[in-house]
């Protein structure tokens, strides 16, 4: 759809933004930025968990893939209704540069963790990942791998995933960057070697 045309309550992955036909309104609830090193203060509580207590985690079923949405978030109904992309698994939760929120708005999973959770879902065969997240494809800064780069490598398949704020609109379109300026970057497995 055409990232201009800002139909009433649109939604993104990381706050809740309220719009109007004729343009934004005052935009409310924004969460403060993630930093870089958010994940690694939580890394210890992530790898406590168990996979088989992240699968117990409240999920719901996209039309090919599974969404990670906290109970009460509005992007729970709003990715059900997304199109899927042929030859792509979708993933749908909130995320960063360098983690996901898996059934949480907090960051709490590392893309092994992730890995790991696809492999062993029932519905998943292989496909390449496109990740409904917002700012997992984007670039660190550092050039450290970001989410979907290290997600790819993990999985050995193709991982897309967009590289800023990711708004999906009430019928399942969606669009990234506020005004349509963002794109989906697509990794390959082991595009660069191994980082040290």
């Amino acid at each position: 759809g055409d990232p201009n045309a800002k139909p009433a309550n649109v939604y993104n992955c990381r706050c809740t933004m309220a719009a109007v036909v004729k343009g934004f309104k005052k935009v409310e609830n924004v969460a403060e930025p993630v930093s870089v090193n958010r994940f690694k203060e939580k890394a210890p509580n992530i790898m406590a968990d168990s996979l088989t207590s992240i699968e117990k985690r409240s999920t719901i079923k996209l039309q090919h893939g599974f969404s990670a949405f906290p109970d009460e978030d509005i992007l729970r109904e709003r990715t059900k209704k997304i199109l899927p992309k042929k030859g792509y698994f979708d993933i749908a939760m909130h995320g960063s540069q360098t983690g996901v929120g898996f059934g949480s708005q907090e960051i709490n999973m590392s893309p092994r963790t992730l890995a790991n959770i696809i492999k062993h879902n029932a519905d998943y065969k292989g496909e390449n990942i496109r990740l409904l997240s917002c700012s997992t494809g984007k670039n660190m800064p550092d050039g450290s791998y970001c989410f979907a780069e290290d997600l790819a490598n993990n999985l050995g398949v193709k991982v897309e995933a967009p590289d800023d704020i990711l708004y999906v609109r009430e019928d399942g379109s969606f669009y990234v960057g506020m005004f349509g300026n963002g794109q989906m970057i697509t990794y390959k497995p082991n595009e660069r070697r191994r980082l040290k």
